[in-house]
């Protein structure tokens, strides 16, 4: 028998023929699959235990989600009384412009607001790993020092919303029952794709001076020599906490029990959406800082020692 992996011993094979060559020949894409799937798992349980040791990282997409609800309410405050003065008439000839406006505006809206709080917390994290508290005026005013690149890289998720919709439309107008079924898989592959590519977006613009098309083309840079750990990162803790909430929709058809746990499934969906995002945001910034070899002093706290010391490179 050779052992043949990383040094904790991940997995081993028997040689049938005996010969060490036989060894020497086989590949290294299942060593580096699983070295990568072991770093990932330090990095989930650091990410988890970061978040854990610091609940005050919960407010940033709290004050997202408020941020917009406070948007929506000023669009009404001008809206309304503007609507309530006009004639009929107006109304309806502007109606629809009126529409597609507000519609606009609030596509915008979202990803700007997103990326504002995602930034600061992003930026807060790399703080926790120097040793620092989280502060929450500090990770806005770094997200202020960058609005205008957070500005375009929102105008940027804008135009890909906007495009994805055009296309979806285009889909089930002229692809028929199967052409849109075909059409809107292709579409949601599409975008999938796009967000793991430029997963490593929100900590590059955390922690340099770029532009989103230069954050765009590093964050690439990055996923290529991480994307093992980013895919296990992006995809499958956020899967985790969604499994988490199936027992609690299971007890909705329960009979009198069901009525009961509607507050709580409420209360559970909020707290793992937000908990997604804060681990999402947390765990891509601690692998853009072990992978850029930035300065985290304090990261032996959360993060394996021998992760810190090795990084990816």
């Amino acid at each position: 028998m050779y052992f043949y992996g990383n040094r904790r011993g991940l997995y081993t094979f028997w040689l049938s023929f005996g010969e060490e060559k036989a060894l020497n020949s086989l590949p290294n894409i299942p060593q580096q699959m699983f070295q990568a799937l072991e770093r990932s798992w330090k990095l989930i349980k650091g990410s988890f235990k970061l978040i854990a040791a610091n609940p005050t990282l919960f407010v940033f997409p709290v004050l997202s989600f408020l941020s917009f609800i406070a948007f929506l309410f000023l669009i009404g405050i001008f809206a309304f009384p503007a609507l309530f003065l006009a004639s009929e008439e107006q109304i309806a000839a502007n109606l629809q412009g009126i529409i597609f406006f507000g519609f606009f505006l609030l596509l915008f809206a979202s990803p700007f607001f997103g990326t504002f709080f995602a930034v600061a917390l992003s930026y807060e994290t790399g703080e926790v790993l120097k040793g620092q508290k989280v502060s929450i005026s500090r990770g806005i005013k770094h997200s202020i020092k960058n609005l205008k690149e957070i500005i375009l890289w929102a105008l940027t998720l804008f135009l890909i919303n906007i495009l994805q919709m055009i296309l979806r439309r285009l889909a089930e107008k002229y692809g028929g029952g199967l052409g849109r079924v075909a059409g809107n898989t292709v579409i949601d592959i599409l975008l999938a794709g796009w967000g793991f590519v430029t997963a490593f977006v929100i900590p590059i613009m955390a922690f340099e001076d770029t532009t989103p098309f230069a954050s765009m083309k590093k964050s690439f840079h990055l996923l290529k020599a991480t994307w093992g750990e980013t895919l296990v990162g992006y995809i499958g803790a956020g899967s985790v906490l969604s499994l988490l909430l199936i027992p609690l929709f299971l007890l909705l058809f329960v009979p009198v029990i069901g009525i009961i746990i509607i507050p709580i499934l409420i209360l559970a969906v909020i707290f793992i959406s937000l908990l997604t995002q804060v681990f999402n945001t947390v765990f891509m910034t601690a692998l853009y800082l072990y992978a850029t070899e930035k300065d985290a002093k304090k990261a032996e706290k959360y993060f394996d020692k021998d992760l810190i010391e090795h990084g990816f490179y």
